[in-house]
């Protein structure tokens, strides 16, 4: 979530930030990245309800939905 976070961050103040390059080189900057466009996708079309998709877009990212 951090990693997002960086990753968002850096899309509203580009150039001047570049707080996701630690990220980058680590094991978690594709799960990061994975939620970050996640994100993008839904805002790009965003309507009232369309959070609970995000959650589930989120935890399935995560490897943490669970199957009922």
């Amino acid at each position: 979530m951090n990693c997002a976070f960086a990753l968002f961050f850096d899309s509203l103040y580009a150039p001047r930030t570049d707080y996701a390059a630690p990220y980058r080189r680590s094991d978690v900057f594709d799960t990061g990245n994975q939620l970050f466009e996640a994100w993008q996708k839904a805002m790009a079309s965003f309507q009232p309800g369309d959070e609970y998709a995000l959650v589930d877009e989120f935890a399935q990212v995560l490897k943490a939905s669970r199957l009922v």
